[in-house]
This record gives C-alpha cells, sequence and structure tokens, in this order.
C-alpha cells in the first residue's frame, strides 16, 4: 500500500485538523452564540459538580483551588505575608 497525496480522505483529515481562518471565525461565532444562549454562571457550574459528587468532586474542586492557589503570584504573595507574620 503506498500513500497518495492526492487520496480525497487524507485531505478531508487534512481539512478537519487544520482548519482556515473563515473557518474558525465561523466556529469562534457558534460557540460564542451558544454561550450567550445557554450561559449558565460559573458557581452555578461548580454547585452542579458538588450536587452530583459531593465528596468526590469536593475533593476534585479542593485540589483544583490549592493548584491555582500554589502557582500563581497571588498565591506566593499569600505565602510571604504569612511566612512573614510568623516571623
Amino acid at each position: 500500500m503506498t500513500w497518495d497525496p492526492e487520496d480525497a480522505g487524507l485531505r478531508e483529515a487534512e481539512a478537519v485538523l487544520e482548519p482556515t481562518r473563515p473557518q474558525i471565525a465561523r466556529m469562534q461565532e457558534q460557540v460564542e452564540e451558544r454561550v450567550e444562549r445557554e450561559g449558565v454562571p460559573l458557581l452555578d457550574e461548580w454547585l452542579g459538580l458538588a450536587r452530583a459528587r459531593p465528596l468526590a468532586n469536593g475533593g476534585l474542586a479542593l485540589a483544583a483551588a490549592l493548584a491555582l492557589l500554589l502557582t500563581t503570584p497571588f498565591g506566593a504573595m499569600l505565602w510571604a505575608i504569612v511566612r512573614g507574620a510568623a516571623a
């Protein structure tokens, strides 16, 4: 079996994997319209996760919050304040 650069299947795959600028713009418009139409506040999404499986999702949310706190400049600033207050 040889590789044919004119293979229609390969051209379709390339079109999907590497969309053109107009395709990207159209996809972005569709996503923005859907978010505006069906927008759910972030807090409602988090509360929905907590209601679905309180222990498992609560632990994941806590881990995510801790990771954000430890990896952001705000977390480093809080850590410096806590260390300074303890000294």
